[in-house]
């Protein structure tokens, strides 16, 4: 269950999002984020709907098909998963700049 409060702010500017991904039998891949909007909605918004998808996408691809397969513990190692975490947030980042938008998010 998923819930946020505006409080005595004029306009929620936070947003959240959930993946949840089916990889290699009964195993999944999640992604929980949290995001603290100030100066308007475009950049939250724009980084609720990308960063989730491009950390996800960047998990996987420090993957191989057989060890998506076999146990979690033997995806990646977690230098890893470090590593493909910060480039899928400096590549949401940099995609966020070239939009031009106006806004903040953390």
């Amino acid at each position: 269950c998923l819930a946020s409060r505006r409080g005595a702010r004029h306009a929620m500017e936070d947003a959240y999002g959930v993946i949840a991904q089916k990889v290699g039998g009964d195993s999944q891949l999640a992604f929980y984020g949290v995001y603290d909007g100030h100066g308007g909605r475009a950049a939250v918004d724009f980084v609720s709907d990308h960063l989730g998808k491009n950390v996800v996408a960047a998990v996987l691809a420090t993957t191989t098909e057989e060890a998506l397969e076999a146990e979690p513990s033997s995806w990646s190692t977690t230098d890893a998963v470090s590593a493909a975490i910060r480039a899928a947030y400096l590549a949401t980042d940099s995609e966020l700049v070239k939009q031009g938008l106006r806004g903040g998010s953390c």
